[in-house]
């Protein structure tokens, strides 16, 4: 379960030098965007099959508990409307893509596992 949130926050750190932030400041936003959809994709390609393949059905509920650790991070930023409403959107929206494509991840995955198990069995 940690694993995800470590990789997470290495694929955060990796993709913060590999994209820089412009100088312009009305890139800024899109560039943290794309950081934060870059890092959340990544997570999802490493851990989606393994994660169906080892637990099959229940691959949902552990891709919801890897969630997990990035929203409790992440909840006091949400919570803190003095903040600026753009990095509260960013919070929001690395919660959000970290968990959906996670999840959706296993999804499709586990639904590709099961019909090729199925294929496999009709052959045999």
């Amino acid at each position: 379960m940690w694993s995800g949130f470590i990789v997470y926050g290495i694929s955060m750190d990796f993709f913060a030098n590999t994209i820089p932030l412009p100088k312009d400041k009305s890139l800024i936003f899109g560039t943290l965007i794309a950081q934060g959809f870059l890092a959340a994709a990544t997570v999802s390609l490493l851990f989606s099959y393994p994660l169906a393949f080892l637990y099959r059905r229940k691959a949902v509920a552990v891709t919801v508990a890897m969630s997990i650790p990035v929203l409790i991070l992440r909840l006091p930023e949400l919570l803190d409307f003095s903040r600026h409403p753009y990095a509260i959107a960013i919070s929001g929206y690395e919660v959000l893509a970290y968990a959906v494509l996670l999840i959706v991840g296993a999804l499709l995955v586990n639904n590709h596992l099961s019909h090729s198990d199925n294929s496999f069995e009709r052959t045999r």
